[in-house]
């Protein structure tokens, strides 16, 4: 395997330069340089994106300090559980982006990469992991930690599940009703997290010959349940799964929690996509892929006179 960004590859590095005068990319390459990181799993990967992007030896000796002191911390399930996900799913990207820097010694990756499985096998036995938000973004960061350790079991019951979520958990319209139903004001939430788990799997797999965006299940993708949420950004009028939802947790919720747009519509193109992610540029969603205009965005370069 290839171990270098997790979602992006040495190719997205390229177009991102070639194209950091044009928009989104000129927006994320200031965001990159003149943000402050952080503090703990945020950090970390935000000093990975800075080792990766501009070369920055420091940036990535920073992210590997930040990695190792994870290492060191109280149990993460203590955090709460979902919390516990995305902190360990945006620690494994930066471990990823840094794994070649020459402080992270193997020693350090190996007691690192023990105190991860460890994480993983408190997570999997927790009576927290009872609902489908929880369920599926577990399996998605024993997905993203098999590809990290090249652990094949792992890798083949992320797949599995992936592909039995698209069968059966998406319905052809996009809505997935187990994360919608409910009427409790969550549905929009559940329905978010829930596919950005799922491309956040097929991006990565992508990246080490695993192909599951093409995966369908009568004419249904991943692709499918990803653009339902887009269509309620501007307005939630029609939205049937829970009374009087405000438009603005709406836009706040696709804003936190986004990233996975850009992979969407750097695979797609699809136009609606473009007008949403227009208002949410330079999105930036730690557990969600990070700055991923920055790593997927794609150029729109200025047509002349004639085309």
């Amino acid at each position: 395997m290839q171990h270098f960004g997790l979602y992006f590859t040495p190719e997205h590095i390229q177009h991102a330069l070639r194209d950091r005068e044009e928009e989104p990319l000129r927006s994320a390459w200031m965001l990159l340089r003149e943000r402050e990181p952080a503090r703990g799993a945020a950090a970390a990967q935000w000093y990975g994106l800075l080792y990766r992007f501009e070369q920055d030896a420091e940036a990535g000796s920073r992210a590997v300090e930040a990695i190792v002191e994870c290492s060191e911390c109280a149990q993460l399930e203590s955090r709460g559980y979902f919390d516990a996900l995305t902190k360990l799913m945006t620690y494994l990207h930066a471990f990823e982006m840094v794994r070649d820097h020459p402080d992270f010694q193997p020693a350090r990756q190996r007691r690192w990469a023990d105190f991860v499985r460890e994480q993983l096998a408190v997570l999997e036995t927790s009576d927290q992991k009872d609902t489908l938000v929880e369920a599926v973004w577990f399996e998605a960061l024993d997905f993203i930690a098999g590809i990290v350790f090249e652990d094949a079991a792992r890798l083949e019951r992320g797949a599995a599940m992936y592909r039995q979520f698209i069968t059966e958990e998406v319905r052809p319209q996009g809505f997935v009703p187990r994360a919608v139903e409910g009427g409790d004001g969550g549905g929009f939430f559940r329905q978010v997290v829930s596919v950005s788990a799922l491309v956040l799997m097929a991006e990565a797999g992508q990246h080490i010959g695993l192909d599951l965006w093409s995966f369908n299940a009568r004419g249904v993708s991943v692709v499918t349940g990803a653009l339902y949420p887009i269509y309620y950004f501007y307005t939630t009028d029609k939205w049937r799964w829970d009374e009087n939802l405000p438009v603005e947790r709406a836009q706040a919720q696709l804003r936190k929690h986004g990233g996975y747009l850009e992979m969407v519509y750097r695979r797609t193109r699809h136009r609606d996509l473009k007008t949403l992610l227009d208002d949410l540029r330079p999105v930036y969603d730690p557990p969600g892929g990070g700055l991923t205009t920055l790593t997927h965005g794609v150029a729109e370069k200025r047509r002349g006179l004639f085309g």
